[in-house]
C-alpha cells in the first residue's frame, strides 16, 4: 500500500485484539474513510472510529516514528528565521514587500487552515489582545490593518538574530510544547528578550505547525 510515496505496514486494533497486518494488497485506501489522516516523511497514522482501525507506519527497525526535540528546535528556528526574513524584506522592499513575505510565513509555520490559534502576542492588549485569526496574526507583525490600530508590526522593527533558550519540552506523539525565553537582537544590537510558549501540532501535509503561541515581557519586580 502506497500512502503520499510511502510503503507502510499496518497495526490493527480491531475488536481489542492486536496484530500485524500486511496491507500490500490494499489498493485504495478511500474504501477505509478515515476520519483523520497524517503523513511526515517515514509517518502515517490513520485512524477509523466507526471500524476501530489503527494503522501506524513504523520506521526501518519497526518501531513508531514518533516526534524529537531535534524536530521542535527545527520548528523553533524557522520561526525567527521567519521573523528575520520579514525584517529583511521590509528594510529592503518596504511594507508591501514585508507583508507579503509575513502572510506566506504565518501560513507555513501557523496552524490557521486547521483552526483557531492560540496566538496572545507580546504587544497586544484590550480587544485585540488574542489573534486567533490569520488577520490579527498578520497585523500584529506587520500592522498596517484599520481594524488593528494600535499594531505597529513587531516583525519590522529590524530583526537580524533570533536565538531561544529552552527551559521544558513535552512531546506526545504529533504534540509538542516548548517554554522558554526567546532574545531578538535588532540592526543597532539593541536586544528585546520574552517570555515564551509555543505549542505545535502535527498537520496532514506533514509539518510542525504553531496552534498556540504565548508571549510576554519578563517580570519587573
Amino acid at each position: 500500500m502506497t500512502i503520499e510515496g510511502c510503503d507502510i505496514d499496518a497495526l490493527i486494533c480491531l475488536n481489542d485484539k492486536k496484530q500485524f497486518f500486511d496491507l500490500g494488497g490494499l489498493e485504495n485506501k478511500r474504501q477505509f474513510d478515515a476520519n483523520y489522516i497524517r503523513s511526515v516523511d517515514k509517518f502515517f497514522v490513520s485512524w477509523i472510529s466507526d471500524d476501530a482501525i489503527f494503522f501506524q507506519l513504523k520506521d526501518n527497525r519497526g518501531s513508531p516514528v514518533s516526534l524529537t526535540e531535534d524536530d521542535l528546535a527545527n520548528a523553533l528556528s524557522a520561526w525567527g528565521e521567519g521573523m528575520i526574513s520579514i525584517s529583511s524584506a521590509y528594510r529592503q522592499g518596504g511594507y508591501k514587500d514585508a507583508r507579503h513575505v509575513a502572510k506566506k510565513i504565518i501560513g507555513d509555520l501557523y496552524g490557521y487552515s486547521m483552526g483557531s490559534v492560540l496566538f496572545k502576542p507580546t504587544l497586544s492588549g484590550g480587544a485585540h489582545t488574542f489573534r486567533t485569526s490569520e488577520e490579527g496574526a498578520l497585523s500584529y507583525f506587520v500592522g498596517g490593518d484599520p481594524s488593528y490600530p494600535d499594531d505597529s508590526g513587531f516583525a519590522i522593527k529590524g530583526w537580524r538574530q533570533v536565538v531561544s533558550d529552552t527551559k521544558a519540552v513535552f512531546l506526545d506523539e504529533n504534540i509538542a510544547l516548548w517554554m522558554g525565553w526567546v532574545t531578538l537582537v535588532d540592526m543597532n544590537g539593541r536586544v528585546t528578550k520574552v517570555d515564551k510558549s509555543f505549542g505545535y501540532k502535527l498537520c496532514e501535509e506533514g509539518h510542525l505547525k504553531i496552534v498556540l503561541h504565548h508571549s510576554s515581557l519578563p517580570y519587573q519586580n
